[in-house]
This record gives C-alpha cells, sequence and structure tokens, in this order.
C-alpha cells in the first residue's frame, strides 16, 4: 500500500510499505527520490494521518505491538503494552479537539472478546474504553466534530452501535441495534406497508361496489319513470 500526501505543486510525499519495511520518498511531477527508511519492523495494519505538519503512522511491529511513530522522528512515539492483552490491531487516527486520538482493537487473552479503545499517542494520559466487548472483530468508523466525537462499532453478529464522546471524554451510547432486532424490524415494516397497501384495496373495492350499487338503484328508477313517462 502507498499513501500520498501533497506537499507543493508537483511535489509530495510518498508512505509505503514493502516487506517488513515502512518506507518515505519524495515525489516530484512523475519521478521518485531515493526512498528513506523508516522503520524495518512492519508487520501490518498500516494507519496514517497528517497532524500538525508532519505525518503520523501506525502500524503492527513484528513483536506483535502496536507502535506510532512520526515520519519526522525516529524514536518511537508511542507503544501499546500487550502484556495483558492476546492481540491488537490498528483501526483510526482522528483529529479532535486539536488532538491526535488512535482507536484500535485488542483482543483479551482469557476470554478472547474483543474491546474498542482509543489513546492519545502524543498526550497517553488521555485514553478511555468502550464499556462493551464483542465476540468478533468489529468494524469501527469515528467521525469528529467540533464538540463530539461519533463512534460507530458494526460487528455483524451481534450489534450496531454509536456512542457520543464530547470535549472532556464522557461517553455515552445513543444507539443499540442488535442484528436480529433489526432484521425483524425491517421485515416488520414490509408487513405493516403490505397490510396497508390491502386496506386501501378492499376501501377501494368496498366504495366501488358502494357507487355500483347506487348507480344500480339509479339505473331501476329512471328505468320507472321511462315507462311511465311513455304510458301516458
Amino acid at each position: 500500500m502507498a499513501n500520498i500526501y501533497e506537499t507543493s505543486e508537483n511535489r509530495a510525499l510518498v508512505l509505503y510499505t514493502s516487506s517488513q519495511q515502512i518506507l518515505l520518498c519524495d515525489k516530484f511531477g512523475a519521478h521518485f527520490g531515493r526512498p528513506v527508511v523508516l522503520a524495518n519492523d512492519y508487520a501490518g495494519e498500516l494507519i496514517d494521518i497528517a497532524f500538525q505538519n508532519t505525518i503520523y503512522y501506525a502500524y503492527l511491529d513484528t513483536a506483535g505491538h502496536l507502535t506510532v511513530r512520526s515520519v519526522t522522528d525516529a524514536e518511537i512515539i508511542y507503544r501499546l503494552d500487550t502484556e495483558e492483552k492476546e492481540k491488537s490491531t490498528t483501526s483510526q487516527f482522528v483529529v479532535f479537539d486539536e488532538k491526535l486520538f488512535l482507536f484500535y482493537l485488542s483482543q483479551n487473552s482469557s476470554d478472547h472478546l474483543y474491546s474498542v479503545s482509543c489513546i492519545s499517542p502524543l498526550t497517553p494520559e488521555i485514553s478511555f474504553e468502550i464499556p462493551d466487548v464483542f465476540p468478533d472483530a468489529p468494524a469501527v468508523n469515528v467521525s469528529a466534530g467540533n464538540k463530539k466525537m461519533i463512534l460507530h462499532v458494526l460487528n455483524c453478529k451481534t450489534s450496531d452501535r454509536l456512542y457520543v464522546i464530547d470535549e472532556t471524554f464522557h461517553m455515552e451510547e445513543i444507539c443499540r441495534k442488535p442484528k436480529q432486532a433489526a432484521e425483524n424490524k425491517v421485515e416488520q415494516q414490509y408487513k405493516n406497508e403490505i397490510n396497508r397497501l390491502r386496506a386501501v384495496i378492499d376501501s377501494v373495492s368496498r366504495q366501488y361496489n358502494e357507487l355500483m350499487d347506487v348507480a344500480q338503484q339509479y339505473r331501476a328508477e329512471a328505468a320507472k319513470w321511462h315507462e311511465r313517462f311513455l304510458h301516458q
């Protein structure tokens, strides 16, 4: 994979991987400069983001640690302690309240359940964890506004959940839709619509029959008056 960051007209930085290496090179128009090796312990899950005039990236290293670095610093900015976790995977970078946050998944080594956590790599004292666990690795999507983050956690076998996180990092779950309940709701909506259409058809049919009865009565009455007129 490769991500391109435009720095000026006809110039860009290209961040990419090759085997166990993460590399960066300049791009001038259609020409590429000599690559620089940023890390040589890459195992997978590379994500990156431009923040405060540099590029930050996170990945799983060959030891299974979740690691955060920047292209301007050779030192590791943050490495997740995996002593109590069996497995961690990167999920998404997001900028909120002028801070950089990394959402990631962890799988507990004892019960094998997944959890969703968040850390601010530049200020690691800021961190929090979603107070729910999942039997399978969920998909995570985060959108950030001026005052709140919206966290969408989707697990195909259990539920679809939405959380609101404010600038004090208070978290509130605003929606929980179990999959079966959601499917039942859709099925019920279809049934309700079918029943509504049947009721409309029945009503139209009833009104039509009533109009036909009235028309036949008028026709019969008109025939009587016509017969009387002819015999006068």
